[in-house]
C-alpha cells in the first residue's frame, strides 16, 4: 500500500529534471509565419501537472484577405507597389488561456518534446483605412500627388502609383471584437535543459460580429481561418 501510494504522488508531482531542478514556470517570446500573414507574441506558462503546462499568450497578427494582388503603376519614378482594390488593413491582436499537454518526452538531451496545444480567447480586430498615392490629371499632359483614403468609386487604376506611409489613418482605426481559437502540434528541442526552442504548427480560427471589408465589394467574411508555424525561443523558470 505504501508503494502504491508512494507511486500515485510522484505522478502528479510536475516533473523534474536530470539534474533535480524543478521548473514550474516558462517565458517565451514567438514569431509566426501564417497563410494569412505573419504575427509575434509573448507566451507565459505554468506547470500543473507532470504532463500539463497552463499557458497565457498575448499575440499579434496580421490578416491579408485571399484576392489580394499587388501590382505597380510606373507613372512616376518613385511608384511603388500596392494592393489595387484594398481598401483596409487588418490585424488581430489575441489575448489567449489555454494549455500545452506532453504526448512523448525527450529520452536524450538532443530528442524532442511532442505535445499538442489549444487555446481560446477575444480577437481584438484593428481595421485601419488605406491610403494611396494617386495622381490627379491637371489637362496639360501633367499631374498633381496627392494623399488620399482609397475609394473605388473615386480612383481609377491609372491613377494610383503606390500606397502612402503606414502611419496615415492610424486616427481613424475601429474596433471590431471577435474570438478566436487555435491548435497546434508542439515539437521541443532545446539541447538545453532551462532553455525552450520549440515549433508550433497548427491552424487558428477568428470569429467577428459582422463582415471584415477588407477589399472593394461584398466578397469579404467575417471569419478567418489560417494554418501557421512559429518559432518560441525563451526560458524555463523556478
Amino acid at each position: 500500500m505504501t508503494f502504491i501510494f508512494s507511486m500515485d504522488v510522484q505522478a502528479q508531482l510536475p516533473g523534474k529534471s536530470e539534474t533535480g531542478f524543478l521548473y514550474r514556470q516558462e517565458a517565451a517570446g514567438i514569431a509566426t509565419l501564417q497563410t494569412k500573414g505573419w504575427g509575434f507574441g509573448f507566451r507565459y506558462g505554468r506547470q500543473r501537472s507532470a504532463k500539463v503546462k497552463t499557458l497565457y499568450s498575448l499575440d499579434f497578427a496580421t490578416m491579408k484577405h485571399d484576392k489580394e494582388t499587388r501590382v505597380i503603376n510606373n507613372i512616376t519614378e518613385d511608384s511603388k507597389g500596392f494592393i489595387y482594390g484594398k481598401m483596409n488593413s487588418f490585424n488581430v491582436i489575441r489575448p489567449q488561456y489555454g494549455q500545452r499537454r506532453i504526448l512523448f518526452n525527450k529520452l536524450r538531451d538532443r530528442g524532442v518534446e511532442l505535445g499538442y496545444v489549444w487555446s481560446i480567447g477575444p480577437s481584438i480586430g484593428l481595421l485601419k483605412p488605406i491610403y494611396l498615392n494617386v495622381c490627379k490629371a491637371t489637362g496639360q499632359g501633367g499631374c498633381i500627388p496627392s494623399e488620399e483614403k482609397y475609394d473605388p468609386e473615386q480612383h481609377s487604376l491609372n491613377e494610383i502609383y503606390g500606397r502612402a506611409p503606414g502611419s496615415k489613418g492610424l486616427n481613424e482605426i475601429k474596433i471590431k471584437p471577435g474570438l478566436s481559437g487555435r491548435f497546434g502540434f508542439y515539437f521541443e528541442f532545446s539541447p538545453f535543459e532551462e532553455g525552450i526552442k520549440a515549433l508550433e504548427i497548427g491552424s487558428t480560427l477568428d470569429i467577428f460580429t459582422e463582415d471584415i471589408q477588407i477589399m472593394a465589394g461584398d466578397n469579404n467574411n467575417f471569419w478567418f481561418q489560417s494554418f501557421y508555424i512559429s518559432f518560441i525561443f525563451g526560458k524555463k523558470l523556478f
